[in-house]
């Protein structure tokens, strides 16, 4: 017996078109200056937070390409079955 676990895409192409559009350019400016930020100079004391602002540097990186891809794509997917119901 297989159940199928929704994913983030088939609720995003369950939503309005441009929402799906708005949250892909929204998601890509948040990430793309999180990816280009410059990490200051390590200091001793704060080892911990210099680490979670690598992490979270090098994450973006990765993700604004993409999270705007599965949101842009899950809106055209709402967008297809809006223009085949009329």
């Amino acid at each position: 017996m297989s159940t199928k676990k929704p994913s983030l895409l088939d609720a995003v192409s369950k939503l309005p078109y441009w929402v799906g559009f708005t949250i892909a350019l929204l998601s890509w400016l948040y990430f793309h200056n999180k990816a280009g930020q410059i990490l200051p100079a390590m200091n001793g004391g704060n080892a911990h937070v210099m680490f979670q602002q690598y992490l979270l540097t090098e994450v973006s990186k990765f993700l604004q390409y993409l999270a705007p891809g599965i949101f842009g794509l899950g809106g055209l997917i709402s967008l297809l079955k809006q223009k085949k119901k009329f």
